[in-house]
């Protein structure tokens, strides 16, 4: 068995995260994260017994890749005969009315949507793919924003309906199960602008810290 897929149930079984019967929505933006949970959880849903639907959100910020994206996503669900759901939502205009910056406009939209989704069609788990580095970005974060003990717990494991099997797997495991299978997904190209407070934490302040 592999590593990843062995870790991952690992964390479940530890966790708690998944009982028979569960319906779990699976957010899919189509890059590695994402594309590693659906095709981990697709390869145990038969030792725990769950079912999967997957759910998407065009954000309409880079044109046709965003098109590629939804295509993409798209035809994993039909490769393997799982429940779609998709929603095309203007992030630009979103954050430009209510103040927030695209990346924290885009997040809130995508769970409003995975809500609805699970809601409407009784989704009793949502996965999302943060894994261990997103954790580790995620508390340097608020460590220089200025942050309470609270805000240093940074990600939980499950929260309410929302489900992280990754989150103790680095993201380097995620990179060797899908080379090692082969699996395809989409590059953001947004992911290697620095600008973008998440990418220059996780491209320039991480690699000065392991120096």
């Amino acid at each position: 068995m592999d590593d990843l897929v062995k870790k991952t149930k690992g964390i479940i079984t530890k966790e708690g995260l998944v009982r028979a019967g569960d319906r779990i929505l699976v957010g899919c933006s189509g890059g590695i994260d994402s594309v590693a949970l659906l095709f981990v959880l697709r390869e145990i849903s038969h030792d725990f017994h769950f079912e999967l639907g997957i759910a998407h959100v065009n954000h309409l910020l880079r044109g046709e890749e965003s098109e590629r994206d939804e295509d993409f996503v798209k035809g994993l669900a039909d490769r393997f005969s799982i429940h779609y759901y998709a929603k095309k939502v203007d992030v630009k205009d979103e954050a430009r009315k209510t103040g927030k910056s695209l990346q924290h406009a885009g997040r809130d939209i995508r769970y409003r949507f995975f809500y609805e989704i699970a809601n409407q069609l009784h989704f009793n788990k949502i996965a999302i793919a943060h894994n261990l580095d997103d954790q580790v970005e995620t508390f340097l974060l608020r460590v220089i924003k200025g942050t309470g003990i609270r805000g240093l717990s940074s990600i939980p494991v499950k929260r309410g309906r929302i489900i992280r099997p990754f989150l103790t797997i680095y993201r380097s495991e995620i990179e060797e199960y899908v080379k090692t299978r082969t699996v395809p997904f989409v590059e953001d190209a947004s992911n290697a602008k620095s600008v973008y407070e998440r990418n220059y934490v996780r491209q320039e302040i991480l690699p000065a810290m392991e120096r």
